[in-house]
């Protein structure tokens, strides 16, 4: 049933608080008969009593509310918003998508302080505001959710880039990473096979590093030699 699997997908995210998590679930149960309540709860039931939220505990569903309000309104907000160092700072910024990722949400947003797209995770938002500062944006600078979904992992920004790749390892676990990826060639045995892929460079190096020796990585030549460095670094560590 569609309510289970959205429950499913709920608890395994981990991205709320046990009060909103509860709440959450409450509200989909409240979609289905009471026949069908009888027979969800006990499979996600243990499930439930094991949940473990990531650390921020911020509530969050009212948030995330808010913010798709300004983004359809395309409402300039002024945020108060502590960063991952836990410094504080107030930025202004114009919302354009709400994206989840590795266990938070984020919103998409143009600031004004870089003049570019940049990403804010919502539980370090800890206070907002509209704005009578507009930021007017042209279709076509404005961010696509979809499409960004497509070139981007870890909420990391950096640059597109067309990358090639040669793996050894779950070949499906590469295509499912990165949704443009396509198998160039591929060895008869299957055991190597030469990956493409459009991407953001910062976040995709994130992935192919955690690989370790079943990645090698081909093209472009300066992406080539920011992987050797980071490589090179991460070994000093342990000299």
């Amino acid at each position: 049933m569609v309510i289970l699997v959205l429950i499913k997908i709920l608890l395994a995210s981990r991205s709320l608080n046990q009060s909103e998590l509860h709440d959450a679930i409450t509200g989909l149960l409240g979609l289905v008969s009471k026949s069908d309540q009888a027979e969800i709860q006990p499979i996600v039931k243990n499930e439930v009593f094991h949940y473990q939220p990531v650390h921020h505990q911020q509530p969050l569903l009212k948030l995330i509310w808010q913010i798709s309000q300004f983004i359809i309104g395309q409402q300039t907000i002024d945020i108060d918003y502590r960063n991952s160092h836990n410094q504080t700072e107030t930025r202004t910024i114009l919302p354009q998508a709400i994206i989840f990722s590795e266990y938070y949400f984020y919103v998409v947003a143009y600031s004004t302080k870089y003049h570019a797209n940049r990403f804010f995770r919502l539980d370090r938002i800890f206070g907002y505001r509209a704005t009578t500062q507009k930021i007017h944006r042209s279709r076509a600078e404005r961010v696509s959710d979809g499409e960004l979904r497509q070139y981007i992992h870890y909420m990391q920004p950096g640059e597109k880039t067309t990358i090639r790749f040669e793996f050894t390892g779950i070949v499906e676990a590469a295509l499912d990473r990165f949704p443009t990826a396509k198998v160039i060639t591929a060895q008869s045995n299957h055991q190597k096979v030469l990956i493409e892929a459009e991407v953001f460079d910062t976040s995709a190096m994130m992935w192919l590093l955690s690989q370790g020796a079943r990645v090698r990585v081909i093209s472009p030549d300066s992406f080539v030699r920011e992987m050797r460095e980071t490589l090179r670094e991460t070994l000093g560590l342990y000299q």
